[in-house]
Order: structure tokens, then sequence, then C-alpha cells
């Protein structure tokens, strides 16, 4: 990353043309970043990551590029290579090549007034870049349970940004912070992924789901063992099996408190004791008793865990 005036300014110019920006070094280091909107790909998502472009996408982009000149230029899309196409203007300074300024081509042409804006910003971004200095800075990982390509950002304003752009209803995940490089990217992405689909898949997990906050499902991640995998069998086999699995993990999620309980599930006290009561038989399990409540309690987390995790081992 890069000293404060030089993101200031790239803030300032993203916010003016409504796009995400990406600046990196003529060879593909990234040198500061600003997020606006859901325009990134997974290429530049990696690319923040990583702090630098990986040497396939910048073979690719240098295919296309002439950091010589000081026009804008377009690159492709390569799909194999989950790369949007985008826009570069060669942020110069003499007949030096100090920086290479990216945004995403989402269709819309570029208006007079934005070309412009682009121009001024290069501009004032070649007087601020020979004056850079390093900062590692603390990055986090927006996702969303839709699939959208996640996010990364490096502030609380980011953060905030990220989450107000997910659709409304959606849930949403967010990574630890950490430090940027290769394999912790990969690691921040998954936890962004699966905190999202925790979020969409358990009612009792509120949106924007973090994962340092997500408890057993984060132990149950790291020790994936058989604890109370088959206490759910009986349950299955009944021909009420999904209403009771939702009455057995409400009543469990809430403590065993019945009036919460009831009032979750929009149900007469009556008609949850008589539900608890074919749990009991079903299950031959005492509920009253605690060790009992957390064996089935961390069973049907696990089975919901299963299910997220088999979806995020490929965010």
């Amino acid at each position: 990353m890069v000293a404060g005036d030089v993101q200031e300014a790239l803030d300032a110019l993203a916010e003016e043309l409504g796009r995400s920006l990406t600046l990196d070094s003529p060879d593909g280091t990234l040198l500061a970043h600003s997020i606006r909107g859901d325009d990134s790909d997974r290429a530049r998502v990696t690319s923040i990551l990583r702090r630098s472009v990986a040497p396939d996408v910048h073979a690719w982009q240098l295919r296309h590029v002439d950091p010589s000149l000081d026009v804008l230029q377009q690159v492709p899309a390569n799909d194999a290579l989950d790369l949007s196409a985008r826009h570069c203007l060669p942020v110069r300074a003499g007949e030096r090549c100090l920086a290479l300024l990216w945004l995403v081509d989402d269709g819309r042409p570029l208006a007079a007034p934005h070309l412009s804006a682009v121009r001024r910003g290069a501009a004032g971004l070649a007087r601020l870049l020979p004056a850079r200095v390093a900062a590692g800075g603390r990055l986090r990982v927006v996702a969303t349970a839709d699939d959208r390509p996640p996010v990364v950002v490096s502030s609380e304003a980011e953060l905030a940004r990220a989450i107000a752009a997910a659709p409304p209803g959606t849930a949403v995940g967010v990574s630890e912070p950490g430090r940027a490089g290769e394999s912790a990217g990969a690691r921040l992405v998954r936890q962004a992924v699966l905190a999202a689909r925790v979020a969409a898949e358990d009612p009792g997990v509120p949106s924007p789901a973090h994962w340092p906050a997500l408890g057993v499902y984060r132990r149950l991640d790291e020790a994936l063992g058989a604890v109370g995998a088959d206490l759910l069998a009986a349950l299955d086999a009944s021909p009420s099996a999904p209403m009771l699995l939702e009455t057995l993990e409400t009543f469990l999620d809430l403590a065993g408190d019945v009036r919460d309980t009831a009032e979750r599930l929009r149900l007469h006290r009556s008609s949850l004791y008589y539900r608890l009561e074919r749990l009991t038989a079903v299950l031959g399990a005492d509920l009253g008793d605690g060790l009992v409540r957390l064996d089935l309690h961390l069973a049907l987390k696990q089975r919901r865990w299963a299910r997220v995790s088999r979806l995020g081992e490929s965010p």
C-alpha cells in the first residue's frame, strides 16, 4: 500500500467515477486500491490479497497495454483467468511509467467528464507517487451468500460500504482481519464465504456474520468429527422430520426457554409441549438433561456445517 496522500487521491477519484480502482506498479506490485460498488472480479480480489498481480494475469494485461503511452487502453476479459474486461491508463512522469491505473469495464461508456477526471487523477497521482512509502495494512474479506465476487476491504469505512452494497435480504459474511499474502488470502476468502453461507443457512446467525464470532461453527471447522453424527437418524425417518428438526433446533438455540421457543415458532405452548414430547419419544432422549441437549445441539450444527462447508470448498 502507499502513503495516505496517494490513497486519498485514489479514493477521491473512485468516488467521482463511481467505480472501483486499482493502482499497480509496472512490475505488478499492488500500490493502492479503492472499492466502490460490486465491480470487482476474482483476479482483482486475488491481487489485492497478494499485494501483487498474478504472473499470468500480469502477462495478459501487458499483452494489451503499452506503458509508454499515456492514453486509456482496454484489456479484454479472460474467463480462464477470472478476469473481467478493464481499462488502463499508465501514470507517467516524463519518460517514466510510475504506475498503471486500472478500472473494471462494466459496459458503461466513459463519458467525456469521466475521461477528463481519469486523466486529472493520473496526473495528480504522478505528482504523489515518487514520495510513496510502504504501509502494511490489515485486510478483511466481505462475501455474500449469492456468490458475487468477494470484496477486500482495508478500513472500517470500506467495510461498511461493502456490507451496505449487498442486495436486500442477502446474507453477508466477514473474515477475520489478516495480512495480505497468497495463502492468507485464500483463508480469508474462505472464512467470508462460509460465514455468509452460515448466516443464510442458520436463522440463529445474524447477518453480517463475522468469522471470529461464529463460535461453534469455527470449532466444527477446526475439528469436524463424528460427535453426534447419528443422533438425528431417528428424526430423519419420521414423517414429521422437518417440523421436529426445526422445533428441536429452535428450542436448543433458545436455551430450552419454552415461552421464547413458542413465540419464535408461532405456536401455542400446548402445541410446543406436544412436539417436545414427540421429540423425546422419537429420539429416546431426555431433553431435560444438559449433556443430552449439548450432544443434540452439536449434531444439528454439525449437520448444517457439513452442508455449508461443502458449498464453500471452492469459493
